[in-house]
C-alpha cells in the first residue's frame, strides 16, 4: 500500500511546484517589469504626460494594474508567493512541512527565473540597465539593527494579515484578499521603502543580488524576514487563533442556553 501511495504524493508534491512557480514566476515578472518601466525613460517616451507624475505612484500605479490579473490567479491557485508566508503557515500548523519545502524551493527558482527574463527583455528594449535591478539596500542613516527590525516588523505584519485571510473572507472571496493584501504592500513600500526598501521576502533580494552580483548587506533581508515570519506564526498561535477559538466557544454556549431556554 506504501508503494502504492508514493507515486500518488509524487504527482501531488509536482503539481504543487508547477502551481506555485508559475504562479511566483508571473507575479515577479510583472513586479520586475514595473520597476523597469519607470526607473528608464521608456515610459516617458510612451506617453510625456506621465513625466508630471511622481515616479513613487506612476510605479505604485503599474505595480497594482501589472500584478492584479496574476496576484489574483495565484491566490485563486493557493499560492503564497513568498516564502516567509509559506513559513508562518507551516509554523502555525497550516501547511504541512513537506508541502512547505516543496513550495519555498518553487518560489525561489520563480523568483530566479523571472528576474533573469526579465532582465533580458530590459536588454532588448533599453541598453542602458545598468543597476536599475539593484538588489534592495538599508539606508544610509540607520544602522544594521535597525534595518533588520523594520523588516521585522512589517513582515510579521504581513504575515499576520495572510494567516488571517481565511477568518476575514470567504474562501472564494479573491478579489477582496488581493484588495487587502495589495493595499498593504503599497502602504509598506510607501513607509517603510525609504529605510530598507520594504523587501519582507528573501526570495525577492537573493534573485536581485544573484542577478546584479551585489551582496552588501544582504543578510538583512534574511534576518529580519525570517524573525518577523516567525513572530507572526507565534501571534497567530498565541493570541488570534487563541480568541476566536474563544469567541466560537462563547457563541456555541449561548446558542445551547438559547436552545435549553426554548425547551
Amino acid at each position: 500500500m506504501a508503494s502504492l501511495l508514493l507515486p500518488l504524493r509524487a504527482n501531488a508534491n509536482y503539481k504543487l511546484f508547477l502551481i506555485e512557480f508559475l504562479a511566483v514566476f508571473l507575479w515577479v515578472t510583472s513586479t520586475l517589469f514595473a520597476y523597469f518601466l519607470t526607473a528608464t525613460p521608456l515610459l516617458h517616451s510612451l506617453s510625456p504626460s506621465i513625466r508630471s507624475l511622481h515616479p513613487a505612484y506612476v510605479f505604485y500605479s503599474l505595480l497594482v494594474a501589472l500584478m492584479a490579473i496574476w496576484e489574483i490567479f495565484g491566490l485563486a491557485l493557493g499560492s503564497t508567493f513568498n516564502p516567509c508566508v509559506t513559513i508562518s503557515l507551516t509554523l502555525a500548523g497550516e501547511t504541512a512541512p513537506i508541502h512547505a519545502i516543496v513550495v519555498i524551493f518553487a518560489q525561489f527558482l520563480a523568483h530566479i527565473a523571472a528576474a533573469f527574463v526579465v532582465r533580458i527583455c530590459a536588454n532588448i528594449l533599453h541598453k542602458d540597465i545598468d543597476g536599475i535591478f539593484h538588489p534592495p539596500q538599508p539606508h544610509k542613516h540607520i544602522s544594521y539593527s535597525k534595518a533588520v527590525v523594520i523588516e521585522a516588523l512589517i513582515t510579521a505584519l504581513l504575515c499576520v494579515v495572510a494567516l488571517s485571510l481565511k477568518h476575514i473572507f470567504h474562501e472564494k472571496a479573491t478579489f477582496k484578499k488581493w484588495s487587502l493584501m495589495t493595499m498593504l504592500v503599497v502602504a509598506v513600500l510607501d513607509v517603510a521603502g525609504e529605510w530598507t526598501g520594504g523587501c519582507m521576502n528573501p526570495a525577492m533580494s537573493f534573485a536581485l543580488a544573484v542577478l546584479e552580483g551585489h551582496w552588501a548587506a544582504h543578510s538583512v533581508y534574511w534576518v529580519g524576514p525570517m524573525v518577523g515570519a516567525v513572530v507572526a506564526a507565534c501571534m497567530y498561535n498565541n493570541i488570534l487563533r487563541t480568541r476566536r477559538r474563544g469567541i466560537r466557544e462563547r457563541m456555541r454556549a449561548r446558542k445551547d442556553r438559547a436552545a435549553t431556554k426554548k425547551i
